[in-house]
């Protein structure tokens, strides 16, 4: 096993998140909102064995959610944010992400 960081990071505002790993929740929060002077709302970190797996971030008050393929050996770090209408996308990193 080894293990996968995922960064929620900008544009969460009192939201409820799911976090799903090949399917199979491994972390439902609520009132998850970006610290402004970080970038940064909270990290959700999961051992994974080591084999690419789907990831999926859902975000139930946005009623929206997304998808990415990872392969924790070579990107074990992810970044989630929210843009100004509420969508997510995800960015993948080799080097653990870094806030102010």
């Amino acid at each position: 096993m080894i293990p996968l960081h995922i960064h929620l990071e900008e544009g969460f505002a009192n939201d409820a998140v799911v976090v799903r790993i090949g399917g199979i929740s491994v972390a439902e929060r609520t009132g998850v909102t970006t610290r402004t002077q970080l970038g940064l709302a909270t990290i959700v970190e999961e051992s994974v064995e080591p084999a690419r797996v789907t990831v999926t971030l859902e975000v139930p008050t946005r009623r929206t959610a997304v998808e990415v393929t990872v392969d924790p050996r070579e990107t074990p770090y992810i970044g989630c944010s929210l843009d100004a209408a509420g969508q997510p996308s995800c960015r993948l990193s080799r080097e653990i992400l870094g806030y102010a």
